[in-house]
């Protein structure tokens, strides 16, 4: 079973990169299942942003380029086809607000891995941009516990950690309720959720008895007279 899962991944792996090759220095394919032009740039010590921006690309991957900031010579192209920049594993404390304005088509970054202490801020500023922000150095405080940044979180499936502690670190929603006065609802939203799937099955019963009904009086009295 283990060696078919491993074709598996071999065989997929392959058919993805199947039309890669090396542009602009970098590593460029097309995600077949979704017919976006990605180029990989990751572990490279310098890039050439405008032979980049000539490639319309939709996805661009800047893994471990040890950026403290994200790189400001992309500002000085035509990037406004991307839609995913992947900058983790750097270095970047900040993400300024004109970097990010410079792409008007941009749904996602990725941050995971960085040294972001202001990450809720961001997911925050940007309700329209999936912002991923694992393991960064976060400071959590009840400035930051307001539902908009619980539900984009929560809906982003992140578990956002504070580094408030190091030796013991927890969720920022652990920390809001236990901290900021923050009532956790869990408990509400599962009662309401089974009082709502309650009354949807007596609807659904209530109905089909006068579906039944309704069918009975419709059949002729000699069909009903042998039923």
């Amino acid at each position: 079973m283990d060696i078919y899962y491993i074709l598996v991944i071999i065989i997929g792996f392959s058919v993805c990169k199947a039309d890669s090759n090396i542009t602009c220095g970098c590593l460029m394919y097309a995600e077949e299942w979704e017919s976006e032009n990605t180029c990989d740039c990751s572990n490279q010590t310098s890039n050439d942003f405008k032979c980049l921006s000539e490639l319309k690309l939709n996805i661009l991957k800047l893994q471990k380029k040890k950026y403290g900031s994200p790189p400001s010579a992309m500002l000085q192209d035509d990037f406004s086809n991307l839609t995913y920049i992947d900058l983790s594993y750097n270095e970047i404390t900040e993400l300024p607000d004109d970097w990010v304005r410079h792409f008007p088509s941009l749904r996602k970054i990725n941050l995971d891995h960085n040294r972001l202490p202001n990450a809720l801020e961001l997911i925050e500023k940007y309700p329209n941009i999936k912002i991923t922000v694992h393991d960064n150095p976060i400071i959590c405080d009840c400035e930051h516990c307001s539902k908009q940044i619980l539900y984009i979180a929560n809906n982003h499936n992140q578990t956002i950690m504070c580094s408030n502690d190091e030796s013991k670190p927890i969720s920022y929603y652990t920390y809001c309720v236990a901290n900021c006065s923050l009532p956790d609802n869990t408990d509400k939203f599962s009662e309401f959720w089974l009082v709502l799937t309650v009354i949807m099955l007596i609807v659904i019963v209530i109905v089909i008895v006068k579906y039944i009904r309704v069918i009975r009086l419709a059949l002729p009295p000699y069909t009903q007279s042998q039923s």
